[in-house]
């Protein structure tokens, strides 16, 4: 097992892509003294792990007691399928590939969620604030008086993000609050939302955009399915879902704020491993 702290898919994204469970709490539920933060009010400490039990027992413990082991319920399962785009693109083994593991999850067919894209739009414009304000606001005197201790790409992501002006950012906060309302609504109808946690395998080192159904920048390609979730703060995990040409893929299930033991427990009782 590992300890890792997923701000956008930190967590979700390398398990995926190494055949692991991967998961990530609700947000706050978990300490995060320690951490050297990136963007606060999106990060959570998860675990890296070989099966769902290990997580279980490794988020008991880091959670102080407060993701306790609970046992799944019984009852039918309700998931709520969700499409890549316009969140990434949509390569379509992968997709198949995690869609017949939903299935098997699932026990039959899932139902589409398109209520979920319809929100897309305001989740990106929200977590892009959010992530960019406190990013810069976290490294802004290193960023001006040590440049040359960031790596290139990061230190212009970091400059890229001061333009953004405080209006912005409080605008964003009022639209996650609205987000998590309408999300919150939408889990009194599914019990988890399901959907690739990468919507491609995994790039070669230096690989800077996806070709193929669409074109993409890598980074925005391996993190669009896994933050949305960070802007809401929900529970998620990533489970081995199968392989496509001989690389793993992640089935991402995402739970209620709060139902973290319940996803955990779900996970346990109902995936195999492919």
């Amino acid at each position: 097992m590992a300890l890792g702290t997923d701000t956008g898919g930190s967590v979700r994204v390398p398990s995926a892509l190494c055949g692991l469970v991967g998961f990530k709490p609700t947000h706050g539920r978990v300490s995060d003294a320690g951490v050297f933060p990136l963007a606060p009010t999106l990060e959570d400490p998860g675990v890296l792990a070989n099966c769902v039990e290990d997580a279980q027992v490794f988020m008991q413990a880091l959670s102080g007691g407060a993701i306790a082991p609970t046992v799944a319920a019984t009852d039918g399962l309700r998931m709520g399928w969700v499409a890549n785009v316009p969140f990434a693109i949509d390569d379509a083994a992968v997709t198949a590939c995690v869609r017949a593991a939903a299935e098997r999850f699932a026990g039959g067919a899932v139902q589409a969620a398109p209520e979920v894209t319809a929100h897309a739009r305001a989740l990106q414009s929200a977590l892009g604030a959010i992530q960019r304000a406190e990013a810069y606001e976290v490294h802004a005197e290193r960023v001006e008086s040590e440049p040359g201790k960031f790596d290139p790409e990061v230190l212009e992501r970091l400059r890229a993000s001061r333009p953004v002006q405080g209006w912005e950012y409080v605008r964003a906060l009022k639209e996650r609050a609205r987000l998590q309302a309408e999300f919150a609504r939408l889990f009194q109808h599914v019990d988890v939302l399901a959907l690739p946690a990468v919507a491609i395998t995994a790039p070669a080192l230096q690989q800077r955009s996806v070709a193929g159904p669409g074109s993409a920048g890598v980074r925005e390609t391996l993190l669009g399915l896994t933050n949305p979730w960070n802007v809401l703060g929900l529970p998620a995990i990533s489970l081995p879902a199968g392989w496509v040409n001989g690389m793993p893929v992640g089935l991402q299930l995402v739970a209620a704020a709060g139902a973290d033991a319940s996803l955990l427990a779900l996970a346990a009782s109902r995936w195999q491993a492919p």
